[in-house]
């Protein structure tokens, strides 16, 4: 779904650039879309890289198809449209062979920072 959906691709490429190194000429090196995929994971529904081992196979399977480990260095729109070719090739490999993953875990969501649950009570700080 958000291959389809423009918008919100380039705003979460344009997130995951501003954490990636770049070179003096703005230009990054290919050795880093390993990082960005991992960046940009969440939004496209994938797991961590490392997460699940069928995965990382297929990512890796990704990778040797776009030569994304020659280790060049790129301009940023290129990197983008890298990390883009890698999304599509994971999402098309996914759709032919599904990885199904089963856990018992429970997932806890972090709370927002404001929230007032674990903050002292007024009677505490008196003290």
């Amino acid at each position: 779904r958000l291959l389809s959906n423009k918008f919100e691709l380039d705003k979460i490429l344009n997130s995951a650039m501003e954490t990636m190194p770049k070179d003096r000429n703005g230009k990054l090196s290919k050795e880093y879309l390993r990082v960005a995929l991992d960046t940009v994971a969440p939004s496209a529904g994938l797991p961590p890289v490392g997460a699940i081992e069928e995965m990382d196979k297929v990512i890796g399977e990704v990778f040797k198809m776009v030569n994304a480990d020659d280790a060049k260095v790129v301009k940023e729109d290129e990197f983008k449209k890298l990390l883009t070719e890698i999304l599509g090739n994971i999402m098309l490999q996914l759709e032919g062979n599904p990885i199904s993953v089963s856990s018992n875990s429970v997932v806890h969501e972090p709370l927002d920072s404001s929230s007032t649950l674990l903050q002292p009570s007024p009677s505490e700080t008196a003290a």
